[in-house]
């Protein structure tokens, strides 16, 4: 099968932080590119372990047979202790004919025909771990080091689109024109064009910048108090088609740092900031002051965003945290049934599948940490 030229992948894997079911096509192009079946990401919040996105895997298995015994995996837990970015072999964590004889790969690794991966702690903020993995079958045999190398120009891009999908959805909602929702969060947003000019600054980078603690913003131009070469030759190189990357920005009033999360436009949210009238977006700052914002401002977006009432926004907080229906129903003294309305109702606002995407949401609404 022929490989996607490098960098259209690289423009899909920004399309999918915009658009996430997008990131099974990523998945199985990245699988392609290694000569594999399929690739998958997956994530670890708070010791509860999920497949977000499968390439050419099947759900509807995976969900009765895989993810019930996937805590029976040696994977995730070795993967987790590697440093971000490190690649590890499957074979290297246990061997193809050990690994046969357990009840998880005959049951879940073995009828897909996957068995031999290539897995990666691709990043960890916020208190969720991200994993990619990339499978194949024992016929194609195990990967080599040259393979693992093929995947090193795509992994700050993956890096970076995870991080601009995990700001509140604030990248979702630029793309999306939704005005309210950027309004509402405690994180600062500016898209930057191609002449480095300001085209768009949401509430809390205003608000930011009248403190004058970290950022000015004069003349359409976005600037560091301090560092602020630093911040320029991040956003010029940025715009120029680099990766972004992360700036801490100090400030003399207070030891803690303005985190800068400095991203590429490229793909669909360039094409639709560009229909919006923001012509030649090409980077956006996702700025975080942790002096602002934190639960209050979390219950904020989920009921005046997501429309949530308080009662679904106390059973949203226990289903992300990893409660089951029965402890909801326990800790709140509500019953079983009461509950199960509530997560409907909170899936279907939020548009989202199941407990699984709810606490990777949350994850994602970890307004309080700091951005990195």
């Amino acid at each position: 099968m022929p490989r996607k030229p490098l960098d259209k992948l690289i423009d899909e894997i920004y399309d999918a932080a915009v658009e996430p079911r997008l990131w099974d096509r990523v998945l199985i192009d990245i699988a392609d590119l290694l000569g594999s079946t399929t690739a998958l990401l997956c994530w670890n919040h708070q010791s509860f372990i999920g497949a977000s996105y499968l390439g050419r895997l099947d759900y509807a298995f995976n969900e009765r047979h895989s993810l019930p015994i996937i805590s029976e995996s040696p994977w995730p837990p070795a993967v987790l202790r590697l440093p971000v970015g490190q690649v590890v072999m499957s074979d290297a964590i246990m061997s193809l004919a050990e690994a046969r004889r357990t009840r998880w790969y005959r049951e879940a690794i073995t009828p897909q025909n996957v068995e031999h991966a290539l897995l990666m702690h691709l990043d960890a903020q916020d208190s969720v771990d991200y994993v990619l993995t990339v499978q194949r079958s024992a016929r194609k045999g195990a990967f080599t080091k040259a393979e693992a190398r093929l995947l090193r120009p795509l992994v700050p891009h993956l890096k970076r689109a995870l991080r601009i999908a995990a700001r509140v959805q604030a990248y979702h909602a630029l793309a999306r024109d939704q005005q309210e929702l950027l309004d509402l969060l405690d994180i600062g947003i500016v898209v930057i064009d191609e002449f480095g000019r300001a085209r768009c600054v949401n509430r809390a980078a205003l608000k930011m910048v009248a403190k004058g603690q970290a950022l000015t913003l004069r003349n359409a131009t976005i600037s560091a108090s301090e560092h602020c070469g630093e911040l320029a030759g991040l956003i010029a190189a940025t715009g120029a088609g680099g990766p972004g990357g992360v700036l801490a920005l100090h400030r003399r009033e207070s030891a803690v740092p303005v985190m800068v999360l400095v991203c590429p436009l490229r793909g669909l949210i360039r094409n639709r900031l560009d229909q919006l009238g923001e012509s030649q977006a090409a980077v956006a700052l996702f700025i975080k002051d942790p002096a602002l914002g934190g639960e209050a401002q979390l219950n904020d977006v989920l009921m005046q965003f997501y429309r949530l009432t308080p009662a679904e926004t106390h059973v949203a907080q226990m289903l992300a945290a990893g409660f089951g229906t029965i402890g909801t129903s326990r800790h709140l003294a509500v019953s079983e049934n009461t509950v199960k309305t509530h997560a409907k109702r909170i899936y279907e606002k939020m548009g989202l599948k199941g407990q699984g995407e709810l606490a990777q949401l949350f994850g994602r609404l970890a307004v309080s940490a700091p951005l990195v």
